[in-house]
Parts: C-alpha cells; structure tokens; sequence
C-alpha cells in the first residue's frame, strides 16, 4: 500500500514588469504584473534613484524560451542601471527554500541592437548565473524577447539578483519569482 503526502505545486510569488506599468496576468495565477516606472519604482529594487527606465514604441515577439502566458507588453519597457556604484540590485522577500527564477529580457535600444554592444553579468544569490550575457546575441535580433530560468536556493529569507555592468548598462524588462 502507497500512502501520498500532500503534492505541493510551484507558485508563482512575484511578478515584475521592469520599467513599466502594471500588467494584467494572462494566465490562471492571481498575481499579476506589479509596476516598476520612473515615477513608482518597485519597492524591491535598490538603486531607483541611480537607474532608469525607457520605454520603446516597436513591439516584441516572443522568442521560443518564453512562456506563452507572458504578456507581450512586458518586453515594451525596461530598467536599465546607467551607473555601477551601486550595482542594479533587486530583493524579494522569501521564505528559506528553492525558488525559480525566470528573468525577461529583450534588446528594444538602438544603441545596443547589435551583439556586443550591451554585455552584464547576472548574480543570484551569490552565485554568477549569466556570465558575460548578451540580450543580442541570445535573442538573435532586437524586439525578441527571451527568459533565462534558474533554480535557487535561498537561506536568508531574501532572495537577491544582481546584474553588473561589463559593457554597457545592463537592462531587464521582467522578473518572475516562482516557489517549488
């Protein structure tokens, strides 16, 4: 005989569109998109003031890494850290335990389209996720929206994401932070 404990499933716990406003969830969870802008900065980004966001007209086709209950909105806006000291910083407050993340990311800057022109590392938890990413030569093109996934585990009920410069100011247009 088999005797099943509860099931637990992954829970989607935040979600940020980066630089933009709030966006509706298009897909069964209750958490909907929570707005990072200029003028409102979410409150779980630590250099507001030092970094800022741009919003681009041309929209963004979803490349085959992101989820199809993304909005397509996300990828129009983002924030970008223009300054290293300090470092573009996001906190989310957790529980102790594993996490995925899933990052959003798409080059919509002229001055970046191209691979080469916007490299930054990615940080997560102490440990280097993203070495050397760059959103042009990923996505494959401007206006294509990617999401890099990564599973962590957090022991200090905060769960932290860095991203540092390396050429050019590193940019994000979403993060998702789902329990597991």
């Amino acid at each position: 005989s088999w005797n099943v404990s509860a099931i637990s499933q992954a829970q989607v716990l935040y979600r940020v569109n980066s630089g933009g406003s709030p966006l509706a969830s298009i897909d069964s969870e209750p958490i909907n998109w929570s707005g990072d802008t200029s003028s409102s900065p979410s409150s779980y980004v630590n250099s507001s003031q030092t970094n800022n966001t741009y919003t681009a007209g041309s929209s963004v086709t979803a490349g085959p890494s992101v989820p199809s209950e993304v909005p397509l909105a996300l990828f129009q806006s983002e924030r970008y850290d223009n300054s290293s000291a300090p470092e573009m910083q996001w906190n989310f407050p957790v529980s102790n335990g594993n996490y995925e993340v899933r990052l959003y990311f798409a080059e919509i800057f002229s001055g970046t389209g191209s691979p080469g022109k916007r490299v930054f590392d990615v940080v997560i938890e102490d440990l280097l996720a993203l070495d050397n990413y760059d959103v042009a030569a990923d996505a494959g093109a401007m206006f294509v929206g990617v999401m890099q996934s990564f599973e962590v585990e957090v022991t200090d009920e905060l769960l932290t994401i860095d991203l540092i410069h390396v050429i050019e100011n590193p940019a994000i247009k979403g993060i998702e932070i789902i329990g597991l």
